[in-house]
């Protein structure tokens, strides 16, 4: 609380603050603005312990028996592969689909993207192989047939993986999501 008074005390006057992406703990570390939260929302933290056993992963997972579906469709539809980038060739290939995919969902949204942000593409160009050599970066692909059809920039410390940036194709495939496909597997 002491936390949250200095901070406030900086801030504009306000009526309302809504604390959203508040998990328990950041790494090790116990994140003290969690204290205020009102109740856990895993939703909107895309934090997963990966040591939890995955049929505790999926009773968390809204309409797992759809995504089981979805997966099932993929692979009926051609060769679908969860790719995980190894080589800087794939990070590059994942990169670009990312930063296009997510572009056009900024656009359709109305909302500030990567152009009005420069910023935000420097990070993710940047960072993209500084934290591949520290090994705390997982970007992986749903691939069908050879084509990226979404694409998860994340990172990883210790036994915990921090979903920070997806995206997908539009058009013909928004009808099968392939971004909460490629966050289910």
């Amino acid at each position: 609380r002491t936390l949250w008074e200095e901070i406030t005390a900086h801030l504009p006057a306000f009526d309302l603050v809504i604390l959203e992406k508040m998990p328990e703990k950041a790494g090790t570390l116990v994140n003290p603005l969690h204290f205020l939260a009102n109740g856990i929302n895993p939703e909107f933290c895309h934090l997963t312990q990966l040591d939890r056993p995955w049929p505790d992963v999926e009773k968390s997972i809204r309409d797992v028996k759809t995504m089981r579906r979805r997966v099932r469709t993929f692979q009926r539809l051609g060769t679908c592969e969860l790719v995980i980038a190894e080589t800087a060739q794939q990070r590059s290939d994942m990169l670009e689909s990312l930063l296009i995919q997510k572009q056009r969902r900024f656009e359709e949204t109305r909302v500030p993207g990567f152009d009005e942000h420069p910023e935000k593409l420097a990070f993710f160009t940047q960072g993209t192989e500084i934290l591949a050599r520290s090994q705390a970066l997982h970007l992986s692909a749903l691939v069908l047939d050879g084509k990226i059809l979404a694409t998860y920039w994340g990172l990883v410390h210790g036994s915990h993986y921090y979903g920070i940036l997806i995206s997908n194709e539009a058009g013909e495939w928004l009808k099968y999501s392939p971004g909460r496909v490629l966050h289910y597997l």
